[in-house]
């Protein structure tokens, strides 16, 4: 991307990409509330390093919840919140939000373009 002349890049995440929850077989794929904040520290990681890999190449990175507690674009899982009517919801985007801000916060664009 950076030999075509970009410098930004968003990656889009769903927050159960990042969960340990049981997607089991059925279509709806529930997502309890206890589950919402059980990371998965293995999925955080290489979300993680496709950040500093983009920024390593010059990208700067929008990392964007695409999907996020309580709220989808799309089909897919069922949430356990709605985050235009649920506190819960709203809570548990502050603290995803909270995590990914603590997991970069000693980073810098001149740090990352060093990593």
């Amino acid at each position: 991307m950076s030999d075509w002349g970009f410098d930004f890049v968003r990656i889009p995440v769903q927050y159960p990409c990042y969960l340990n929850f049981d997607q089991g077989n059925d279509k709806e794929k529930r997502i309890k509330p206890e589950e919402v904040f059980d990371y998965n520290e293995n999925a955080l990681q290489e979300i993680e390093n496709l950040v500093y890999l983009a920024n390593k190449y010059g990208l700067h990175v929008s990392l964007n919840l695409h999907r996020a507690p309580g709220f989808c674009i799309n089909a897919g899982f069922n949430e356990p919140y709605n985050l235009w009517k649920d506190d819960e919801a709203q809570r548990a985007l502050y603290i995803h939000w909270e995590m990914w801000a603590k997991r970069f916060k000693e980073v810098s664009l001149g740090m990352l373009q060093k990593h």
